[in-house]
């Protein structure tokens, strides 16, 4: 008898056991658990490719590769473009060939895309917030472009702000066969609303100080630059 109310008193014992943790298990009805936060992750790297070039022809409606002065960029002169932006720097190279021999030329990107005439590209592009205040022969006022212009192109002309650090400047010097190849890098990026649109090869080495700072002569060739 005393074995069985042993028994009945563990059996008694171990089932308020089991109430209690049912009990610190269960929830009001309605009541969501806590749960842990879950971690933000990081935006994902801003990310733009463009590219354009080839043979340079004559300016014609859909041509995205132009010669302005074939003097300079003789029949059969190429220019391939490369400009690349991750989130936080951009870099760009630009390769030419059949261009003179042993000579020096400017090159810069811009704002606008190639077209018939030399000033179709518009002015530099420049660092977002160094959009500068030179303009494009339309005057100064309402809806005048910004950025920085070349007075061989037949432009109004304002250096101010133009530097290696706030513009792409690909000056090249070609070898004994005309070819060459300049690379630029910036620690700041492209943004699909602000890219550049154009690769622009001038006549004269880029100036670089002093008013007239970024200035490099007249527009020799130009390249159209898209997304690849």
């Amino acid at each position: 008898m005393r074995a069985a109310v042993v028994v009945l008193v563990a059996a008694g014992l171990l089932c308020a056991a089991c109430g209690e943790q049912r009990e610190v298990a269960s929830h009001p009805v309605g009541h969501v658990p806590a749960q842990d936060p879950i971690p933000a992750r990081d935006p994902l790297p801003a990310e733009i490719r463009l590219s354009g070039g080839g043979v340079l022809t004559a300016a014609a409606p859909k041509a995205t590769a132009i010669v302005y002065d074939a003097a300079l960029a003789p029949p059969g002169a190429s220019v391939q473009v490369t400009a690349e932006s991750g989130s936080v720097f951009a870099v760009t190279t630009a390769t030419v060939s059949g261009f003179l021999p042993g000579r020096t030329y400017g090159a810069h990107l811009h704002v606008d895309p190639c077209g018939k005439k030399p000033a179709a590209a518009g002015p530099h592009f420049r660092r977002p917030g160094d959009a500068g205040h030179s303009h494009s022969g339309a005057g100064h006022g309402p809806g005048a472009k910004t950025g920085h212009s070349d007075p061989g192109a037949g432009h109004g002309h304002d250096g101010a702000g133009a530097s290696a650090a706030t513009e792409f400047w690909l000056d090249f010097t070609t070898d004994a066969n005309g070819a060459a190849t300049a690379t630029s890098r910036q620690d700041w990026a492209f943004t699909p609303a602000h890219r550049p649109r154009s690769l622009v090869v001038h006549a004269e080495p880029t100036t670089t100080s002093g008013p007239d700072a970024g200035a490099a002569g007249a527009r020799v060739a130009c390249v159209t630059l898209v997304p690849s």
